[in-house]
């Protein structure tokens, strides 16, 4: 069983957002997988998702009771680098700060864009309130991400 790890800065918005999608899809497709989020900063630590956030899932259909069920936001562990198959980062200011944590595990840190061979990092909905423009970043990944899992 492949075990993901999305990152972002709060671990309120991107990450949760990720955790979320890819564990409902996975179950759309029968692959199981261990999916969690965490964020890099201490500012959130504690919170749940963002409102925001909640509601595009639920505008999509997507239940945050099922897929982000008691999620309140945790910050990135050093155990994290051992429990993971797959890091991936929301943006290539958590991409280095993921990194220099990582030690001798920073194959399993990635970006998350690239996964479509690209260098761009996901919408934050924090500062332009799009929260569409997330999703749509998230999602372009999502075929990726199952074949991941399989």
């Amino acid at each position: 069983m492949k075990k993901i790890l999305f990152v972002c800065y709060g671990n309120i918005c991107r990450s949760t957002m990720a955790e979320a999608l890819l564990k409902y899809y996975l179950e759309k497709n029968n692959i199981t997988a261990l999916v969690e989020s965490r964020g890099t900063s201490r500012e959130e630590l504690g919170n749940p998702p963002y409102y925001l956030t909640i509601q595009l899932l639920k505008d999509k259909n997507i239940d945050p009771n099922i897929y982000l069920k008691n999620k309140i936001a945790q910050q990135l562990q050093d155990k994290d680098f051992n429990d993971f198959d797959y890091i991936f980062c929301m943006d290539k200011r958590n991409l280095k700060s993921t990194q220099a944590l990582s030690g001798n595990n920073k194959h399993k840190v990635h970006l998350l864009s690239s996964l479509m061979g690209k260098d761009t990092d996901v919408a934050d909905p924090w500062y332009t309130r799009d929260f569409n423009a997330t999703y749509v970043d998230i999602m372009c990944t999502m075929p990726k991400l199952l074949e991941l899992c399989k």
